[in-house]
């Protein structure tokens, strides 16, 4: 074999091993990318794990979504840092995919807006749509009257209805009301007569039995920091507070004065409330004496423009009068002469005595909002990943 020969067959195997060294590089280099992808996709993944455990948190509430969230998407962890500014809430997502020589990091961040949508209701919620419906027993007994407080024809459809999702009792013949009783368990008078005499609606085009058993009537429990997310307030006092004298708290009927009470609220003497008010409070409500809570300057309907909502008793007594509605999760009583000209509604018993008057005036819609349930959207306002 010939010098050149040797030459070239030297130099041919020289070249095939440098391709063959060169060819495993590109397969070692491409595995490497291959690598990578993947260790970058689980990163991908757990960051996005995070980020929709944010947004479901934050669905849930808004307000109370803790600054960190982390946990593991397919054993690839994930660490998550939300921060409020009133509606928008930014979320920076960060997974890791832990290779073998160094994690991959992969990140996503959004910023999001929460919109509250609530339109106001043409009426209020079912359960402040009687003049008096309690959650326990309802017993009437003694000179009760629940008529109506309306202007123009409204007697002609309205009526003076009570409702319990206990028993109905009436005792003596004394007790008048100006609507339908209905009740869930059982209705019981002494004379039995009395329970047919009592109820007098104005309206029955049917001629329907004036006491019924019916369905329950879902009655919610109180819940301060869920009706104050709805609407906030415009006066926030903590501990007892006394009304006195003239109260001008303004308010209108698309926007009412809300005044959050952390602690009792008391009245009497000659308390005169102007404008479209809801009182929410945490505590016990007095009025007696000779309170007066009057007459909205609002003329647009024949409704109430004062609420008193409360988490423990609300008491009535004297010659107290209140133009307005009331919630109760602990109990209404109304003992001497009181005069509700509005509406009553108590998850706890409803206590009559004496000779009070409830006048059925509807309650307002404008103040009942915090009963709703509003729209809530969620608009995404930036999105990135990295």
């Amino acid at each position: 074999m010939g010098k050149a020969a040797i030459l070239i067959i030297v130099a041919s195997l020289a070249f095939g091993s440098m391709y063959a060294f060169g060819a495993k590089e590109d397969v070692k280099e491409a595995e490497g990318r291959l690598s990578n992808h993947q260790y970058e996709i689980l990163a991908r993944n757990a960051a996005l794990a995070g980020y929709h455990v944010a947004k479901q948190r934050l669905a849930e509430d808004f307000a109370g979504t803790p600054q960190t969230l982390s946990g593991t998407y397919t054993s690839e962890a994930y660490i998550v840092n939300v921060t409020l500014n009133g509606n928008k809430a930014t979320i920076k997502s960060v997974g890791t995919a832990s290779a073998a020589e160094t994690d991959v990091n992969y990140t996503v961040d959004a910023t999001i807006e929460r919109e509250v949508i609530g339109g106001l209701a043409e009426k209020a919620p079912p359960f402040m749509r009687y003049a008096v419906i309690s959650e326990e027993d309802l017993e009437l007994n003694g000179n009760i009257l629940m008529d109506l407080y309306v202007e123009g024809n409204y007697e002609n459809t309205l009526n003076a209805n009570m409702h319990t999702n206990g028993s109905l009792t009436v005792h003596g013949m004394a007790a008048t009301v100006r609507g339908f009783g209905t009740y869930v368990n059982s209705a019981y008078a002494t004379p039995f007569k009395a329970l047919e005499k009592a109820f007098n609606p104005y309206n029955n085009p049917n001629n329907d039995a004036v006491t019924q058993r019916v369905p329950r009537v879902d009655i919610p429990e109180f819940n301060a920091a869920d009706y104050l997310s709805k609407i906030g307030s415009d006066q926030t006092s903590t501990g007892p507070v006394s009304l006195s004298g003239t109260l001008n708290l303004g308010g209108t009927r698309e926007d009412p004065y809300v005044w959050y009470i952390q602690g009792d609220l008391s009245a009497s003497g000659g308390v005169h409330i102007n404008g479209y008010a809801m009182f929410i409070v945490d505590g016990n409500v007095n009025l007696s004496g000779n309170f007066r809570a009057s007459q909205s300057v609002y003329t647009g309907s024949d409704e109430s423009n004062v609420a008193i909502y409360a988490k423990g008793v609300v008491e009535m007594g004297g010659n107290a009068d209140l133009y307005g509605q009331i919630y109760s999760e602990g109990g209404v009583v109304l003992h001497g002469t009181p005069r509700v000209y509005g509406s009553i509604a108590s998850k706890g018993p409803v206590t009559l005595s004496g000779t009070p008057d409830i006048f059925y005036r509807e309650a307002s819609p404008a103040l009942t909002t915090i009963f709703e349930d509003p729209e809530v959207h969620y608009k995404l306002l930036a999105y990135s990943e990295y």
